[in-house]
């Protein structure tokens, strides 16, 4: 019998095919893990690991009045390159997102697939139940280990490891805020007006920023939560 067993091999290639029911897959890929009694050194993680997300509904709610963000079992990267460039940059106009910079605790880690993919027992055991009828062509031979992916379960992650915020360049000129861009004129902020508008004047659309500004930035976004909400409630309160 190969090193990995079948349901554990088949639970790892669900979880990259794609990302609709995350919750149910994840359940899935702890049991299989259970099951398999797999080794600790695929269920730690040495390196700085990185996470994309969006600004909308809850999460803008829990950073505005908690400082963190909830999360569930979910993709992490150990490549920041990799994060930055995930489904085209920062979302669209005008959802604002972020890079979250996480260093994993004892217990965060489901499993490393950056070592799992090493292991030089993994593809092995991949291609005989790949022999025996396994369908692995949608995640595992897709897309392998190019994500340096850790799939970890952390219950909040803190405002003070937001990394990158990612900065509408769009919504920024349109209110003068933005540094060193120059304006294009009015700007309608309908998104497809947007990316033509940009485009034609060979500027992003939208990009990270890193490094100094990142506080600030996020500093700006808790300022004009705060106004929105006293706009939406000014005068009901008696």
């Amino acid at each position: 019998m190969p090193y990995f067993p079948r349901k554990l091999i088949k639970a790892v290639n669900d979880w990259q095919a794609g990302s609709v029911a995350k919750g149910r897959k994840a359940r899935k890929l702890r049991e299989a893990i259970d099951a398999a009694s797999l080794d600790q050194y695929l269920r730690g993680c040495d390196d700085v690991c990185y996470r994309r997300t969006a600004l909308v509904g809850s999460s803008v709610k829990e950073l505005l009045f908690e400082f963190y963000i909830s999360e569930e079992t979910s993709a992490w990267s150990t490549r920041r390159d990799f994060v930055a460039t995930f489904r085209g940059g920062p979302p669209d106009p005008p959802v604002p997102g972020v890079i979250f910079k996480h260093q994993p605790k004892a217990g965060e880690v489901v499993l490393n697939m950056v070592r799992l993919y090493e292991h030089p027992e993994f593809m092995k055991s991949v291609e005989h139940w790949k022999a025996q009828g396994l369908d692995v062509s949608k995640g595992i031979e897709r897309y392998h280990g190019s994500q340096s992916e850790i799939i970890m379960e952390v219950d909040q992650v803190l405002h003070d490891e937001i990394f990158a915020f990612g900065s509408n360049s769009a919504m920024g000129i349109a209110k003068g805020e933005m540094e060193g861009v120059r304006p294009i004129g009015k700007i309608d902020l309908d998104p497809e007006h947007v990316r033509k508008s940009f485009a034609e004047a060979g500027l992003p659309v939208k990009k990270w920023v890193f490094g100094e500004s990142v506080p600030r930035i996020y500093m700006n976004f808790i300022h004009k939560a705060l106004k929105r909400l006293d706009a939406k409630f000014s005068g009901r309160v008696t």
